[in-house]
C-alpha cells in the first residue's frame, strides 16, 4: 500500500495515442512541494522514517512513486537551469533509494532503523529549521544575483547545523543517531549541492560573514513545506549567465 500519491493536472493532447501533457501552474507547484517534503522525510511535512523491514517496504515503494511524479514535473515545467540541477537531485534520490531498499538487511538500512526513532520524534523541532530556511530562501529571490548562491549554499550548512542542534533536545536522540540521519540527507542532496556550492563548503569563512535576509512581515505568500521549491525559485531568478553555468 502506498501512503501518498498525486497525479498532476493533465490534458489529453492526442486521443489516438492517449498522450498527455502536464499543466504547469501554482497548484502544480504546491503539489510538487508536498512531494519533496515527503521525499526528504525530515520534518512534520514529510513521512516517518521506517523502523523495520515491513515499514521499509512501504517507504521504498512510496519513494519510487514520488520520484516518478517529481521527474514528470521537472521535465515539463522547469526552465533549463533549475531543471538540470533538479534532475541531478532526482537521479541521486533514485540511485540512493534503490541501493538502500534492494538490501533488506544491509548496513545502511539497519543504521536508518536505529536512528529512525530519534528523527521521527524530532519532527517538530526539525520543521522549525526547515521553516527558517524556507523563509530565508523566499527573501533571497529579490536580492542581487551575486548574493543568491552564497546564501543558498551557506544556508544549507546552517540548516544541517540546526537539524543537529534541535534534534539534540529530544530524549530519543544522540550524536550517533543524528549523524546517521544527516549522512542520509547528504546522500540525497549531496550531488546537487556539490555542483552548486563548490566555493562554499562548511569550512569556508565566507559563510561566517554572511548576513541572512528576513522574509518581509507583509509577505502573505504561503510558506513552502520543503526547501526544494524555494531553491528552484532562487535558481530561476538568477540572470547572470556566469552564475548559471554548470
Amino acid at each position: 500500500m502506498h501512503l501518498y500519491s498525486i497525479r498532476f493536472t493533465q490534458n489529453v493532447t492526442n486521443s489516438t495515442t492517449n498522450t498527455t501533457t502536464t499543466t504547469c501552474n501554482k497548484r502544480t507547484n504546491r503539489q510538487l512541494d508536498g512531494i519533496f517534503a515527503r521525499m526528504y522525510t525530515f520534518g512534520n511535512s514529510g513521512r516517518n522514517f521506517p523502523l523495520n523491514s515491513i515499514e521499509a517496504q512501504v517507504y521504498c515503494n512510496e519513494t519510487l512513486d514520488l520520484i516518478k511524479n517529481s521527474d514528470q514535473y521537472t521535465k515539463t515545467c522547469l526552465k533549463e537551469y533549475p531543471k538540470s540541477l533538479l534532475s541531478v537531485l532526482i537521479k541521486t534520490v533514485k540511485t540512493q533509494t534503490r541501493q538502500l531498499c534492494n538490501s533488506k538487511t544491509g548496513k545502511r538500512l539497519q543504521e536508518l532503523f536505529h536512528s529512525a526513532d530519534c528523527i521521527n520524534s524530532a519532527k517538530d523541532e526539525i520543521q522549525k529549521c526547515i521553516n527558517e530556511s524556507v523563509d530565508i530562501l523566499m527573501a533571497v529571490k529579490s536580492m542581487d544575483d551575486n548574493q543568491k548562491l552564497p546564501i543558498l549554499c551557506c544556508g544549507n550548512h546552517r540548516l544541517q547545523k540546526c537539524f543537529h542542534d534541535q534534534s539534540l533536545k529530544i530524549n530519543n536522540c544522540n550524536e550517533e543517531k543524528i549523524e546517521t540521519s544527516l549522512r542520509f540527507l547528504d546522500s540525497i542532496q549531496g550531488n546537487m549541492i556539490s555542483i552548486l556550492c563548490t566555493k562554499y563548503d562548511d569550512s569556508n569563512d565566507t559563510c561566517d560573514r554572511l548576513s541572512y535576509p528576513r522574509r518581509p512581515v507583509n509577505d502573505t505568500t504561503k510558506r513552502y513545506k520543503s526547501v526544494v521549491m524555494p531553491i528552484i525559485r532562487v535558481l530561476d531568478s538568477i540572470r547572470d549567465p556566469r552564475l548559471r553555468s554548470l
